[in-house]
């Protein structure tokens, strides 16, 4: 079971919102073949919005969402972007 995490709807969010960049921790549970399955847990994402950037200027496009800090002693800090990113699914 995971919980699911969904912007939509989020008032303090641009509609155009993309997300560039995500941070968090993974959690390995198992191995087969060399191959790591585990947990993901976001702790940020970064984006920007396309419309705002153009009507004010790319620093003010920015924006960053936290989510908390995750502690646990087997965690791996990750960050994903670009293909790395789409690779997990539509952000």
């Amino acid at each position: 079971m995971s919980d699911r995490l969904t912007l939509e709807g989020d008032p303090t969010l641009p509609e155009d919102f993309q997300i560039t960049r995500v941070y968090g921790k993974y959690i390995p549970k198992t191995e087969s073949n060399g191959e790591l399955s585990g947990d993901l847990y976001v702790e940020r994402i970064d984006g920007y919005s396309p419309r705002v950037a153009q009507l004010n200027g790319f620093d003010e496009s920015k924006h960053s969402e936290f989510f908390g800090t995750f502690l646990h002693d087997d965690a791996i800090p990750i960050s994903l972007s670009g293909d790395e990113l789409g690779a997990w699914g539509p952000f």
